[in-house]
Order: C-alpha cells, then sequence, then structure tokens
C-alpha cells in the first residue's frame, strides 16, 4: 500500500500556499523512488539526508530550504 507520510504530502500539495515541502529523512533514494512510484510532483517537494541529531537534520532541512530559494 501507499506509505502513511504520502498521505500528508498529498495533503500538502493541494494547499496553494505551500510553495515547498521538505522531508528530511534517513534514505533519501527510497523516498525518492516512492515519490516516483506515486507521481508525486517533485518539483514541490524537496528530500534531504537527515543527520545524526534532530537538531542537526532540521539545520539540513532548512540549509536546503535556503538554497532552493
Amino acid at each position: 500500500g501507499k506509505p502513511l507520510f504520502l498521505y500528508a504530502v498529498e495533503e500538502f500539495l493541494q494547499l496553494p500556499y505551500v510553495v515547498t515541502i521538505v522531508l528530511v529523512v534517513d534514505d533519501v533514494e527510497k523516498v525518492l523512488g516512492i515519490l516516483a512510484e506515486f507521481s508525486i510532483d517533485r518539483n514541490k517537494v524537496l528530500v534531504v539526508s537527515g543527520e545524526q541529531t534532530r537538531h542537526r537534520s532540521i539545520r539540513a532541512g532548512l540549509r536546503a530550504l535556503h538554497k532552493k530559494g
């Protein structure tokens, strides 16, 4: 079936004021494959590798979002 996180991603993608969704994950390639399998619009989803701590993972997500502009 569909992974649980995709239900949230799909709902957020429908909101007109959401520009980018950042997913901070352990396995970037796996998540990219899931997004492709379920035809999720990658123009609005940014997948970032998580770090060793929650604080560093949040920082990695924010940095990636900042780079995207």
